[in-house]
């Protein structure tokens, strides 16, 4: 077994996941880009048939008992929402690029956990007035930083699993106790050198553990997010425990959980609607 890892190992190691998808990083580096039109949206999903397909297929999902199918970008874009078409670019993007096998690795259970925390995260943005495209792509990214341990460093994540096993514990406590670094700190290195916005790196960084660290905003909606995630009993990881919550956290974005709570439905018929979407 190799030795706890350091920033230094992460960052030799990054290569070995495969590049961000350009449209990933095209669409993340502009997010707060009020230049961004419909128009230079079409053209980056015109270059990519499997993103056409997709975005078509969920718009004539949208559509149904409509008379007219849908068949041209800009319709669906004027059906589902420039906010949603986004979201369903990234999402396809991301799940087709980063789909590691190993051995007690399940990539589907992975991304519906990635879309559910991504849904509570934009619904809580909203409650509390903070952005929520920013919100919902760092919950999609939240947990980025698994996958690269699951890729360049396999042994070492089959010793996370039995020390999960033995010990009962949650994966971020079995990451620092075997491998120095848990997922969210790997995932926060990876995400600096792909030069993803600030709150993408503090989010990832922060969302296991919003009490340790000096970041606010984004990094406790994400852990929020997580948190509802496994109340609601949606994109739940197998042999995972449920997270503690930060009352911190949920302080600092002063949520009132009646008011939450009252968004729930919403937040069940959007993860139901982006596992269709993604075919999971």
């Amino acid at each position: 077994m190799s030795p706890a890892l350091s920033r230094e190992t992460v960052l030799s190691r990054i290569a070995d996941l495969p590049a961000l998808p350009a449209v990933v990083g095209d669409i993340l580096g502009a997010i707060e880009d009020e230049a961004e039109t419909v128009e230079r949206l079409v053209g980056r999903i015109n270059a990519d048939p499997v993103l056409v397909a997709r975005i078509l297929g969920a718009a004539n999902a949208a559509a149904q008992g409509g008379r007219q199918r849908i068949g041209s970008l800009m319709d669906a874009i004027t059906l589902l929402g420039f906010d949603r078409v986004r979201q369903l670019v990234l999402m396809t993007a991301l799940v087709r690029q980063f789909q590691p096998l190993a051995p007690g690795f399940d990539p589907t259970a992975f991304w519906r956990h990635s879309f559910a925390v991504a849904v509570c995260a934009g619904v809580l943005a909203r409650e509390t007035a903070f952005g929520e495209e920013l919100a919902f792509n760092a919950g999609l990214l939240h947990d980025i930083g698994q996958l690269l341990i699951v890729v360049a460093f396999p042994r070492e994540f089959e010793a996370v699993l039995a020390r999960m096993e033995a010990l009962d514990s949650d994966i971020a406590e079995a990451e620092r106790e075997v491998l120095g670094l848990d997922h969210g700190q790997v995932g926060s290195i990876l995400a600096g050198c792909w030069r993803l916005p600030e709150a993408f790196v503090e989010a990832i960084d922060g969302h296991h553990q919003p009490d340790a660290t000096n970041y606010e905003a984004y990094s406790n909606i994400v852990h929020v997010a997580e948190v509802l995630s496994y109340a609601l009993d949606i994109g739940t990881v197998p042999r995972s425990a449920v997270p503690a919550l930060s009352e911190r956290a949920r302080a600092h974005l002063g949520l009132s959980w009646p008011d939450v709570a009252g968004r729930f439905g919403e937040i069940e018929a959007r993860y139901r609607a982006a596992c269709l979407d993604l075919g999971f």
